[in-house]
This record gives C-alpha cells, structure tokens and sequence, in this order.
C-alpha cells in the first residue's frame, strides 16, 4: 500500500490579518502572544501532515492538540487545503472527519493541574519548526513554554510530531522538564463510541493502547477509529474527562504513537472487527 515519498508537513501562515489572506510556506512559526482561536493566520487553524492514508493537523493555540483529516486519495492534499474550502465537507480529497470540542483530539497533549485535566491555554507561548518537509517520512517540532502548571510554577514541553509513508501512525517524541504524572494524552470519547484497550498480557516496557471506534463517529457520519500506542509503565488509564479517555504519563518525556482510520479511507477498514484486528497486529509488530 505505500507510495514512496507521499509524507509531508504542511505549514502556512499569513502576515497579516485580513478577510482574504496569502498564506506562504514557512520552515518555522512562533506563534504571536495575541494569536486568538479562529483569527485565520493559518489555513486550518495550525500545522497539518499527511501521507497516502490519512492528515492530521495540530492547532497551533491554546488548544494545542490534534485533530484528524480523512483522505479519499492518495495525493498530498493539505498545502492545497484553507477554510475558505470548507474542509469540514466532503471533498474529492477527503474532509475534516473528527470533531475535537473540549478533548485531547487524538493523541494530544495536555496536563493534569491538580486532579483536572486541561490543556495548556492561553499562557503558554507556542512555536513550531518543519524538520523533514517531504519524503518517504516527514516531522516538525513543536514547542510549549511557559505552560502554567497550577501551582505557580511554569514548565516547557518540546513535542516531535513524525510520520512515514505506509502507516497511518504518527509518532510523537515528547522532552520536558515537568513535573513526574503532569502529562497527559488521549482519545476524543464521544458518547455511544465503543471504547477498548489491549487485552493480552504485556511486560513493562512493552506497548500497549487504548482506542475507540465508532460507526458513526466520524464527521461524515461514517464510521471512525482512533488508536494511542503507549509503553507499559509510561502512563497509566484515568477516568474520562472533558469528552476524552485519557491516560497520564508517569514520565516527563514519553514516546508514543497514534492513529485515525476512517471507514472511506484507502485501509479497506469499515467495521470494529476489522479495526481492532488492524491495532492488534501493530501492536504485535511493536512487540517483536
């Protein structure tokens, strides 16, 4: 199924804010201090990637979590994409298929301050830098600082986003300087989505994942699924909050992986049996 050379990032801003605006190629951003949600300096509210499979997109805000793009066809799609296309409806290239609200999208990141789980907000100053633009893999950076932890204290997270033609994984190489059961990820939990996680025995150090699926759960209202790969000891399970099944990193500086499989994607994957066959078998070739 891969394409040789179909990964790649996709960030675009605009120098100014205006109703119709130029948005150029950038190899970097820092996000400015009076940057609002939905003030339109990028096409689609942040940075995006994509291979022949699928696109995600991480909003490049106080939100700062990820969001998916389901593709149709196997052609880079996002550096053509803007929301004066309406990219939540259905194109020849696909559609924004997940709906975030107040989640940690699919495999985004955010913090426990206390026993609440939230997202970084408005406080912490946020950049991003294209490390392989195009290629058989492609990878950005993304750095948080000066993200309030609650407590009066204030913390950085670097976040290194990759993905590689051939697999609908994006993996995310996370370096802080947070506090120990800070960080936090998971999976949008809308209700009525079937929610499960590994059932076979692991070892410490070894992957496990949660993930969802649903029939409906995509924004096409066709089925979606969703997936976070996590190593045993990394992080542990927490009791869904604020419409996401979270885990919590017991490490400052985790790794993991996750995924979007829309039911009209190229995988041929349209039911929960199929789905939970395909993470089974990732998580075993993790396992090897």
């Amino acid at each position: 199924m891969a394409t040789t050379g179909l990964a790649s990032v996709d960030l675009r801003v605009s120098d100014v804010l205006v109703s119709d605006p130029i948005f150029t190629p950038r190899t970097s951003v820092n996000v400015p201090e009076n940057h609002k949600v939905g003030d339109k300096i990028f096409p689609y509210e942040g940075i995006g990637w994509e291979n022949e499979i699928v696109g995600y997109r991480l909003y490049l805000d106080e939100r700062s979590v990820t969001d998916i793009f389901g593709k149709k066809t196997p052609g880079i799609a996002l550096d053509k994409v803007d929301y004066r296309n309406d990219y939540h409806s259905m194109a020849d290239w696909g559609m924004d298929v997940m709906k975030v609200g107040p989640s940690m999208g699919v495999g985004g990141l955010g913090l426990y301050r206390g026993d609440s789980l939230e997202r970084f907000g408005p406080d912490a100053a946020v950049s991003a830098r294209v490390l392989k633009e195009r290629g058989d893999s492609a990878s950005f950076k993304v750095m948080h600082g000066n993200v309030p932890l609650g407590d009066g204290r204030m913390g950085q997270v670097d976040a290194t986003y990759s993905i590689e033609s051939g697999s609908p994984l994006t993996w995310v190489k996370v370096e802080s300087l947070m506090p120990n059961a800070t960080l936090a990820s998971g999976l949008v939990n809308y209700e009525g989505n079937q929610r499960f996680r590994n059932s076979n025995t692991v070892k410490k150090g070894e992957w496990r994942y949660i993930a969802t699926w649903g029939d409906k759960q995509s924004e096409a209202k066709d089925g979606l699924g969703a997936v976070l790969f996590y190593r045993d000891g990394d992080a542990r399970l927490m009791p869904s909050v604020n419409d996401t099944y979270p885990i919590r990193f017991n490490t400052p500086s985790p790794t993991y992986a996750f995924a979007g499989v829309w039911e009209q994607g190229p995988m041929g994957i349209s039911d929960k049996e199929s789905f939970m066959a395909w993470v089974d078998d990732q998580q075993r070739k993790l396992n090897k």
